[in-house]
């Protein structure tokens, strides 16, 4: 009986120590027209819980396979990544709208925390944060005459992350040639 028992926990052992440990996952790619790239969102995991401890991209040159990793801080939310192209007026953007930074303080990243917006080059080697950490994106449009970046949401003053009388809707208008805020509506 106790050699029944011993061979089972030496097998036991020997097939746990031989599974392959899950560090990261690739999923949702977006192929940026026009370029040799494609964008893979990545996560993190905690190989030993499964939970999900970080989130960024993956840009990769599909002629030479070389590639450009970018994360974003731990706890972080990829929400949205779309091209923005626009060859009359040679803008070739990625955008992306991430949960990163823990406006309440409270520990973590939660839903509540603000959504901000990125821009990347295709390559990924220029990345750009065009909404400020407290200003919480709900949604976005592009003018393709103009090349204006239209982004709806609202200022989290008091951060406590949640729309209060006193912090009113906001329309932000960026340039998409200069990155820069060119009006507020």
């Amino acid at each position: 009986m106790k050699q029944i028992i011993l061979s089972l926990m030496i097998l036991s052992i020997c097939s746990v120590s031989a599974q392959k440990k899950v560090n990261y996952e690739y999923n949702n790619f977006i192929d940026l027209a026009g370029t040799a790239y494609t964008v893979a969102t990545v996560v993190h995991l905690n190989s030993k819980l499964f939970t999900k401890t970080k989130s960024g991209l993956l840009f990769i040159n599909t002629e030479t396979g070389e590639s450009e990793e970018t994360e974003f801080p731990e706890g972080a939310r990829v929400q949205e990544v779309k091209q923005i192209k626009i060859d009359s007026l040679k803008i070739n953007l990625v955008l992306v709208l991430a949960c990163t930074v823990d406006a309440n303080g409270k520990k973590g990243l939660d839903w509540s925390d603000p959504i901000q917006v990125f821009i990347f080059s295709p390559s990924g080697k220029e990345k750009h944060q065009l909404t400020e950490d407290n200003f919480s994106a709900s949604s976005w449009r592009v003018n393709e005459y103009t090349g204006t970046l239209l982004v709806s949401g609202f200022f989290d003053n008091n951060k406590n992350n949640k729309k209060d009388k006193d912090e009113n809707s906001e329309i932000l208008l960026y340039d998409l040639q200069t990155l820069q805020l060119k009006n507020k509506i």
